[in-house]
């Protein structure tokens, strides 16, 4: 008899909770995927550096169990406060709390053990995209097989287990000692207390504000630091995770005192709170956030981090191929001492082994020179191991230019050209490349380009690259040799780790250790070096996406299923309306704006909040590459993904609440 009570009882909370428990379907099933991708053998081939994707997923792992498992617990406690009078009854007929306790936890298992069966198999789905656009970055070829591993089956579990058994055991504690009156009166109470207001209320709300400005203020002073503070000889860094850490806390705050600010603003002038729909709507949105101001203010927070996380994921992708193509432009390249490599018959030992494995359709040889100004040096303001002006001459360009495929530049008598990356190039626009004093000469601009050209990993440069006429050029002394070869076949990305090795053999390197007796001091082979940045965008990218969109997901849940259990009892509200004189038509727009209104606040201070975060952390991190251009088409496109997810559950939270207080 229990058994059909807890069946029949799951079935109806299931279809009147589907949002949320299609959230957690959804999670778990994510959760599957990206665990079936870290202990894909497949996935991990790719590149050595795959191996880190599987410690920084399951550490997030661990952070988004954690998130849900308050979700699950937030949700069952809120469900039990729904039926508290429906338990209070079964007490007044005599059924033991114990008895209770346990139907409520049979239906809980029930449903997360269905949802755990059901992410299994959308999981098995989700993970096929997964690897696709995986090996997509790649470049290797993806076939469509049945996935399954023990480890990963195994991993998530353990995470359902103990995120519905945490959730499920309080719960059920609760009951047990729940006395009849407290259960028949719990629904009364909302989810908290409702606070009345209080003197200094509204005090707290400007009073965090004004902190968290001055939490911003601080976190761009970090930002701009670079290392240690100023005649204090502290760290920089403590300033940036403080300060972050007073932004979230200010956000918090500001959330759960809401309330104040537009009862004792808004709500306040006569003039505006009637006209048109105004004091229906905020009336009924004061009330509503008068007693979830703490579960707000959480969401703000997971809000905050979501879009932070989403925008910083879609700028690491930028910023991993742009400095994917300024390390290497060549498939295999090699500079050092000319010298001790013709000592060794490094280039020749090196350019047989290529072309009898992969074939050669071009080699070259060529100095890059060190001019000692660092006027350029300083224009670009890049933070470079290497703190002279770098120089080719033109000669040398002109054949590594024709060979990658790109149109001629031409270069004059007293000119140069500039090879640097995006970000220069747009300061360029805005600011005048400065001239070059070379033998008493003054040499002109004669063109930028930010096409790839090595201009990033030490071989021409780091960060940027001059070409000189060669009489001009062969006036500086020889900083190193650089050699380069294009082959016929393509080279395996894991290639790159063994032909260093061989170099090694070979006398590449001293054997007392010490890296300015070597003979090479760089030696890439670029699907190698692909490979290698993928790992790391993929590890980066992938990660604040999986917890981005699972944030997303539990924040969108929980307030959809906060405004749809709310529709009954706004039904009569309607109805009054109704007789009053107002029509269907304009009864809908009512349900449309609150549902606006209600999925607007909580974003509306996350947005811009997330922007600055992520344009600072842009700042240190990324800048060097990222133009403007790129960090706004980023920022569209991770809050328009974000709005995606939002929209589809403002969009089912409308339709469900429309019906439920309409029809």
């Amino acid at each position: 008899m229990q058994n059909k009570i807890i069946l029949k009882n799951a079935r109806y909370w299931a279809k009147d909770y589907a949002i949320y428990l299609l959230t957690i379907v959804f999670s778990i099933s994510l959760i599957y995927s990206f665990n079936l991708l870290v202990f894909s053998e497949d996935i991990q081939r790719l590149s050595n550096g795959m191996n880190v994707l599987t410690g920084v997923i399951i550490f997030l792992s661990f952070v988004i169990v954690w998130v849900l498992g308050w979700l699950i617990h937030y949700m069952a406690k809120f469900m039990m406060k729904k039926r508290s009078r429906e338990f209070g009854t079964y007490m007044l007929l005599g059924v033991p709390n114990k008895t209770i306790a346990s139907l409520f936890a049979g239906e809980q298992a029930l449903i997360g053990s269905v949802g755990f069966l059901l992410s299994l198999v959308i999981g098995s789905l989700l993970y096929q995209v997964l690897a696709m656009m995986v090996i997509y970055f790649f470049g290797a070829s993806y076939h469509l097989k049945l996935a399954f591993s023990w480890e990963a089956f195994g991993l998530t579990l353990l995470y359902t287990v103990c995120m519905y058994g945490s959730a499920i055991l309080r719960l059920r504690r609760y009951l047990k000692k729940a006395e009849i009156h407290e259960l028949l009166y719990l629904d009364r109470e909302g989810e908290e207390e409702v606070r009345q207001e209080r003197k200094g209320s509204l005090l707290a709300f400007f009073f965090y504000l004004f902190l968290g400005i001055c939490g911003c203020f601080v976190f761009v002073y970090s930002v701009y630091l670079e290392g240690e503070v100023p005649y204090s000889g502290e760290y920089s860094g403590w300033y940036f995770l403080g300060s972050m850490a007073v932004i979230l806390l200010c956000i918090y705050k500001i959330y759960t005192h809401m309330t104040y600010f537009l009862t004792r603003t808004v709500l306040s002038k006569g003039d505006f709170k009637y006209g048109k729909d105004r004091l229906f709507l905020l009336r009924g949105l004061t009330a509503k956030l008068n007693t979830i101001g703490k579960t707000l203010g959480i969401l703000a927070l997971l809000l905050t981090i979501t879009l932070t996380a989403m925008q910083m994921g879609v700028l690491f992708e930028k910023f991993f191929q742009a400095q994917a193509d300024n390390i290497i432009s060549f498939d295999v390249a090699m500079s050092g001492n000319k010298e001790k490599i013709e000592e060794q018959q490094l280039e020749e030992k090196l350019e047989q082994r290529l072309q009898k494995q992969y074939g050669i359709t071009f080699g070259h040889s060529y100095p890059i020179y060190q001019n000692p100004d660092d006027t350029l040096y300083t224009y670009t303001g890049l933070d470079g191991y290497l703190e002279f002006t770098p120089v080719m001459a033109y000669g040398d360009f002109q054949l590594l230019w024709k060979a990658l495929g790109y149109e001629e530049l031409s270069l004059g008598k007293q000119e140069y050209l500039l090879l640097t990356s995006e970000k220069i190039q747009e300061r360029s626009r805005r600011e005048e490349v400065p001239a070059l004093e070379i033998q008493g000469e003054t040499y002109q601009l004669k063109e930028l380009s930010s096409r790839p050209f090595s201009t990033g990993s030490g071989l021409h440069g780091t960060g940027f690259l001059v070409v000189l006429p060669d009489e001009a050029a062969e006036t500086f002394p020889v900083y190193h040799t650089c050699y380069v070869f294009e082959t016929k076949k393509e080279i395996p990305a894991n290639e790159g780790m063994e032909l260093s090795q061989w170099l090694s053999d070979n006398g590449a390197y001293d054997v007392s250790g010490d890296y300015r007796k070597n003979a090479v001091d760089e030696f890439m082979v670029a699907s190698d070096t692909r490979a290698s940045q993928n790992s790391v965008f993929v590890t980066f990218a992938f990660s604040l996406f999986y917890v981005g969109l699972i944030f997303a997901c539990c924040a969108a849940a929980i307030l959809a299923v906060q405004q749809l259990s709310d529709g009954v009892s706004y039904k009569h509200k309607y109805e009054i309306l109704s007789y009053l004189g107002a029509d269907e038509g304009k009864m809908q727009g009512l349900v449309l704006k609150q549902m606006i209104f209600y999925f607007f606040i909580p974003v509306a201070i996350p947005i811009p909040v997330s922007i600055f975060l992520a344009s600072q952390i842009n700042q240190v991190l990324l800048a060097d590459l990222i133009t403007v251009k790129a960090f706004c088409m980023a920022i569209a496109i991770s809050i328009g993904l974000f709005f995606l997810v939002y929209f589809i559950y403002f969009l089912a939270t409308y339709l469900g609440y429309r019906k439920r207080v309409l029809e």
